[in-house]
């Protein structure tokens, strides 16, 4: 040990008298990474004729190195470092310092060096298979490396028997299956056997350039044959040993939790895999809360296919129940596997990753049962393609195929690995070496929640790409992840909460699909590799959290939020074009993948510092002519400073003419510029005009920004009046102050169920004990642990994050709210919050409809015309509109409402509310005085006024007892999937004389097809077409969206002229007597000319 530390402190001090510290460092990467390969035996010709030594003498003397390697490391500066060596140095120091911390536990690692699920006796076909055989060296170095069989065995002995005597001895169902391993082997003849095969596969005179290639390979096939007998005789002498001596010693319990020290052991296992510190507890947790998202999506799914109250295991019981859901042969699971890579996952890989290896990936059948499937790196150069092993032991249904294939192939493993492979990375990144579990925490780490995770999260790409064509395979996509959730769940409860074998299984059975088979190979692979199913789920959350943070910064929603809601025309096509693809999925992968596999938290800082570097870059190269830097007030004669324009002089009392569209939004509106330029008058610009300004008006004090426009513009006038520039945001403050107390009210509203309140609404949700309330009550869910009485800020900013998460999750979108934000008492971003809850589970549901418009769509269509409904705010302060609802609702409740004074706006609308509240349960969010106010500001009137429109609210059930009336045949139950096959829409036309081709004969298979034929036969009756075909058609629809039309075709119908109306009956009563006589004409003989009766359709 001294000579190794000598030769290696001389060769660095070398290396520092040149004072370079990259040569140091890349001195130390050849040194570290030869005796990594030294030590395994593996990717050196120098250890090719041996396998790797076993011997318990050698842990101290490698923990030793790895410290003084991990000295020398820590002695060389960082300072002068370029980012790849920091990188590099930052990898080789956690690799090394996990190593040296591993050595507390190396006596429970190295005791127990096989099990079912690794060894030789696991795969002696990848023993063979990884082997060279170019030349004649090769197959010498093969006869020593099998003599060295029975000295490999001997070791492992010594070192179960350790285990025996320590009271660490292996779970018998980590060992139990080895003998029948074993048995494999040996039921051949030598000959016959695997490791023969090279002998008479390769070695023939094809391959040898030799005087006397006969000689040689007779030579050396009886030398061959001799060490394959040596290796037979040392397996038989292991499995004696085993059968006979250690699985009788054996420790009872399945976890290690039940042993002296284990539950330290575990946590030490779970901090290697994952490189991260979570606690088993956490861990535990956040696998009871993926199991519920995940079962909610599945759900979804299972109940759009008519299956009610069934469970998940149920549903795919009637799948597999399907012979046309499996495939009969080996060759037949193979050859789809190859298809499913080849040609329909290959095709979709370059819209998500450039600069593809293209190293070749194959399919072989796994040797022996066990998971699923899994992957075996290739070569570098190609020449040794990666291998996807694909379990054809068992049965395997379609609908995992793809998923799994996605997993281990393209792009999961075998994609990463390869551009790992192929990059500049150094060697010792590059080539991982695939450690086996057993060694665990004492090892090098290779990473694998990165690893893991990444293919977890390959596997859901395939859902953004449509690759998941059948609704079986997206649902086997959702088992295969609720699988890796529960997996979460059951290695803590093995090895933490120590759970039995039988209550592992349990869990499993009640939680996911997986078969009852299935579920023993799994529990038992746990119990053989602590900690290592946890990889999956916590590296593909990472990496999937990594992502929504890359989404937010660089702008896709942001960006593109900004501008849809504040831009028109031309202006947000050009804006969306080049602002909406500032992130770009491809770059991000590449981020992620481009370092090989990492510690996780070196992922996010690698990934945070891409997305600074790339927002910096993409912005320097964007061409965004028109967007303005600076402020215009003429008399002061300022210059106009556009992106990648020339600087713009303005001219003093000229009217500056700004091409532009806007929209008000809030106190501020929103300016994007397009055109720019000068004229010669004085008169202001028509596009800068609002309604309230009149077309002839004068500049005499124009103040524009690029991004606001302030509130007030000076217009002159005999007594230079103020004109507003929109009604109701007189005062920020005032609309402020309704909106913070009308979605407070809201809130309460939801809290109730909890037994909970907000009174201030920034400070009481800022610590998110109540912001998480309000979620659940919201998704009708528990999200997780929440700190009721926070400490500390990590702990509020925690349940924050908890509560955004949710929402995010379902498809609410937080522009610029984050959980900063929300703790440090934000209240308009709390606000903001607020309305996009509001938004999301009150009003619009999931889908991205414009709710404004629908509801001021719906109350116009709804209530009499002579109210003139023009918005949501103004239009109901008098309280007559608010009466007339009432009214529409429930006839009756207010029928004199035409009789209402508007002068007495405060007292009409407290009568409203009050019997809004008393009769229709319409909780009064918002005051009379608030209401009545001409500061009410857009959002807070459409809380309240979504309690009339909201499913299974007074409006929507008076509109679904209205279509009920006019369908007396059919069954009406909602707003959304009764409408999807367009029967509903076609019936309603029909009713009302509307000529439906093809009628009632419609092809219930064209979904959208049958939807358009209603839509344009409403049409022709004067209905307004407010939704497309294909979103009638889409089981998604939000319900105010098809609510919204129904109530414009109710507004058309009684508009229809008397006598159309009476040839409508008349046409009906035609059909319907022409169809009887047409079915006695087929039943009683055909030919006779009809005369019974005109036969019609309503297409005539």
């Amino acid at each position: 040990m001294k000579t190794l530390q000598c030769l290696l402190l001389v060769a660095i001090h070398v290396a520092i008298a040149q004072g370079d510290e990259h040569i140091q460092l890349k001195y130390l990467e050849r040194e570290f990474y030869s005796w990594r390969k030294a030590e395994r035996g593996i990717g050196d010709y120098r250890q090719d004729d041996r396998l790797e030594q076993f011997d318990l003498e050698l842990i101290d003397i490698r923990t030793e190195y790895a410290g003084y390697l991990l000295e020398t490391l820590l002695n060389i500066s960082k300072v002068n470092l370029s980012e790849k060596d920091q990188m590099d140095y930052a990898i080789m120091q956690d690799m090394l310092q996990a190593y040296t911390n591993g050595r507390n536990w190396s006596r429970w690692t190295y005791l127990t060096p096989m099990s079912w699920l690794e060894g030789l006796q696991r795969n002696p076909d990848l023993f063979v298979e990884s082997t060279n055989f170019l030349n004649i060296g090769d197959f010498e170095n093969y006869i020593s490396k099998l003599h060295d069989f029975p000295r490999l065995f001997r070791e492992y002995k010594i070192s179960f028997n350790e285990a025996i005597r320590l009271g660490r001895a292996s779970n018998i169902r980590s060992i139990d299956r080895i003998p029948g391993q074993i048995e494999h082997i040996l039921n051949v003849s030598v000959t016959q056997s695997i490791y023969y095969k090279p002998f008479i596969t390769y070695l023939n005179d094809t391959y040898l350039s030799l005087p006397d290639p006969e000689a040689v390979i007779e030579s050396v096939q009886k030398r061959g044959l001799k060490a394959v007998e040596i290796v037979f005789e040392a397996y038989k002498d292991l499995k004696d040993y085993l059968e006979n001596i250690y699985m009788k010693n054996t420790r009872p319990s399945a976890g290690l939790g039940t042993l002296a020290g284990g539950a330290d052991f575990y946590q030490e296992c779970l901090n290697w895999y994952l490189s991260l510190k979570m606690t088993p507890g956490e861990i535990h947790r956040l696998g009871l809360q993926e199991i519920d998202k995940i079962k909610d999506k599945m759900y979804e799914i299972i109940e759009k296919q008519g299956y009610h109250n069934i469970s998940i295991r149920d549903y795919f019981a009637e799948l597999k129940k399907r012979e046309d859901m499996f495939f009969d042969t080996e060759d037949d699971i193979i050859a789809e596997y190859e298809n499913i890579i080849h040609r329909r996952i290959e095709p979709h890989l370059n819209k998500f990753f450039r600069d593809q290896p293209g190293l070749p990936v194959v399919v072989h059948p796994m040797p022996s049962d066990g998971s699923r499937g899994w992957y075996y790196s290739g070569s570098a150069d190609g020449m040794r393609p990666g291998i996807f092993y694909a379990n054809t032991k068992r049965r395997v249904p379609k609908y995992v195929m793809m998923s799994l294939a996605m997993h281990e192939s393209n792009p999961g493993h075998h994609l990463q690995m390869s551009y790992s492979l192929t990059s500049d990375l150094s060697d010792f990144r590059k080539n991982s070496e695939n450690n086996e579990k057993f060694r665990v925490p004492f090892a090098i780490p290779s990473y694998t929640a990165f690893v893991e995770g990444w293919a977890l999260y390959a596997e859901s790409l395939g859902v953004e790409t449509g690759i998941y064509e059948k609704d079986y395979e997206l649902l086997g996509y959702y088992e295969s992840e609720l699988f890796r959730a529960a997996r979460l769940a059951v290695d803590t409860g093995l090895h933490y909460f120590n759970w039995t074998r039988d209550q592992a299984q349990e869990f499993f059975i009640q939680h996911t699909a997986e078969s009852k088979e299935g579920i023993v190979v799994e529990v038992d692979r746990y119990i053989t590799w602590p900690g290592q199913a946890t990889t999956y789920k916590i590296g593909e959350l990472w990496i999937r959290a990594l992502r929504e943070r890359a989404e937010k910064e660089l702008g896709i929603e942001r960006r593109k939020s900004w501008v849809s809601h504040r831009l028109y025309g031309p202006c947000r096509d050009r804006a969306e074009k080049e602002l909406g693809e500032l992130f770009d999925v491809r770059e991000f992968h590449m981020a992620v993948l481009e370092n090989g596999a990492i510690p996780l938290p070196i992922l996010e800082d690698q990934v945070l510092k891409w997305i600074k570097d790339y927002r910096k870059r993409k912005l320097e190269e964007e061409e965004m002519d028109g967007e303005c830097e600076c402020v215009m007030v003429p008399r002061a004669k300022p210059k106009v400073r556009c992106r990648r324009s020339s600087p713009l002089t303005l001219e003093p009392n000229a009217a500056h003419r700004l091409q532009a569209v806007y929209i008000i939004s809030g106190p501020e509106a929103i300016l994007f510029c397009q055109k720019l330029a000068v004229t010669n008058g004085n008169e202001c610009p028509a596009s800068l005009k609002p309604s309230a300004f009149t077309s002839k008006a004068k500049c005499l004090h124009l103040k524009l920004d690029c991004h606001s426009i302030n509130k007030e513009i000076f217009w002159p006038s005999e007594d230079k009046k103020k004109v507003k520039m929109m009604s109701g945001y007189t005062s920020e403050d005032q609309w402020i102050a309704i909106q913070k107390k009308t979605f407070a009210n809201w809130a309460n509203e939801q809290l109730k169920i909890g037994n909970r309140s907000v009174d201030d609404l920034a400070v009481d949700f800022s610590d998110g004990v109540r912001l998480v309330a309000l979620v659940e009550a919201l998704q009708f869910r528990k999200l997780g642990k929440v700190f009721q009485r926070p400490t500390s800020r990590i702990q509020m900013l925690q349940n924050v994050s908890l509560a955004l998460q949710a929402v995010a999750e379902d498809n609410v979108r937080l522009v610029n709210i984050g959980n900063d934000d929300i703790v440090d008492a934000n209240l308009k971003l709390t606000l903001g919050l607020l309305w996009h809850l509001i938004l999301r589970y009150q009003i619009s549901g999931a889908r991205a409809a414009p709710p404004r418009k629908l509801m001021l769509s719906w109350f116009r269509s709804m209530l009499p015309d002579d109210l003139d409904i023009t918005n949501l705010t103004t239009s109901w302060s008098d309280g007559r509109a608010l009466h007339a609802l009432l009214e529409q609702c429930r006839p009756g409740l207010s029928p004199d409402w035409r009789n209402l004074q508007p002068g007495d706006a405060v007292s009409n609308c407290q009568k409203a509310m009050r019997l809004a509240k008393e009769k229709l349960g319409i909780p009064r969010v918002i005051s009379a005085e608030d209401f009545a106010s001409p500061e009410l500001d857009e959002l807070s009137a459409m809380t309240y006024l979504s309690y009339f429109i909201k499913k299974d609210s007074p409006g929507y059930n008076e509109m679904l007892e209205w279509v009920r009336k006019q369908l007396k045949t059919l069954k009406v139950t909602n707003f959304t999937t009764d409408w999807n096959d367009g029967q509903l829409l076609c019936s309603l036309v029909h009713s009302y004389g509307g000529g439906i081709p093809g009628w009632p004969l419609l092809d219930k298979s064209g979904n959208v097809a049958a939807c358009q034929i209603g839509l344009d036969s409403a049409h022709a009756l004067g209905v307004q077409k407010t939704i497309s075909a294909s979103e009638l058609a889409d089981p998604k629809v939000d319900h105010l969206t098809v609510m919204t039309y129904v109530a414009l075709f109710k507004k058309v119908t009684p508009r229809l002229p008397k006598a159309q109306k009476c040839r409508v009956e008349t046409r009906l009563e035609e059909t319907t007597v022409g169809q009887e006589v047409s079915d006695l004409e087929r039943g009683e003989g055909r030919g006779q000319g009809g005369q019974g009766g005109k036969k019609t359709t309503l297409g005539d």
